[in-house]
């Protein structure tokens, strides 16, 4: 019976160990998590724009007069359709944040 109490002990004791560590990791992961951006267009004319990604990156249409809602993680850019005007780079305090890519 003392084996079972101690073997019992010694996985509540491991289980707690890994629950802490894995909060403790989370909450720290959570400054380099994706920001919500909103890409705003107030042009005439839909406005094409390059986001930047690990290895590359990617090409969006905003239409006119519109806002698109995307999800970045810091460190990723919003530049017009030919990398040429940066627009804005995206950190870990930019939740919320209207980027607007034409007037």
């Amino acid at each position: 019976m003392k084996k079972w109490i101690g073997a019992y002990t010694l996985f509540l004791v491991v289980s707690l160990a890994i629950v802490g560590f894995s909060s403790f990791t989370s909450s720290s992961r959570l400054d380099d998590s994706s920001q919500k951006i909103y890409v705003q267009n107030k042009c005439s004319s839909d406005v094409k724009i390059y986001v930047t990604q690990s290895g590359g990156g990617s090409s969006y249409t905003i239409d006119h007069g519109s806002t698109k809602i995307m999800s970045l993680d810091p460190g990723q850019k919003i530049y017009d359709g030919n990398q040429s005007k940066l627009f804005y780079e995206v950190t870990s305090s930019s939740e919320g944040k209207t980027v607007v890519v034409c007037q």
